[in-house]
């Protein structure tokens, strides 16, 4: 999420919630674990997407069990 102002080893502020409107950035627990991705709504389809550099991030189109855990509201960057 380094095109969106998180780096690694930054804290981030988080207000828990289980909803999120498009273009927040949200902390969802998938499957495959937790992660920081931006949500979008595209055609009926809500997808989480990567603002990254890293090309290994890819969009991830959401289902039904996915589970929003809360909207970044603030990031505080490493400074060690």
């Amino acid at each position: 999420m380094n095109l969106a102002g998180i780096n690694d080893g930054d804290l981030v502020l988080v207000r828990v919630q289980n909803h999120a409107e498009a273009g927040q950035k949200v902390v969802a627990c998938l499957d495959s674990g937790t992660t920081i991705k931006e949500l979008q709504r595209i055609g009926g389809f809500v997808f989480l997407l990567p603002r990254s550099t890293n090309h290994e991030h890819v969009p991830i189109m959401l289902s039904e069990d996915a589970d929003i855990q809360g909207v970044v509201v603030a990031t505080v960057p490493d400074f060690s």
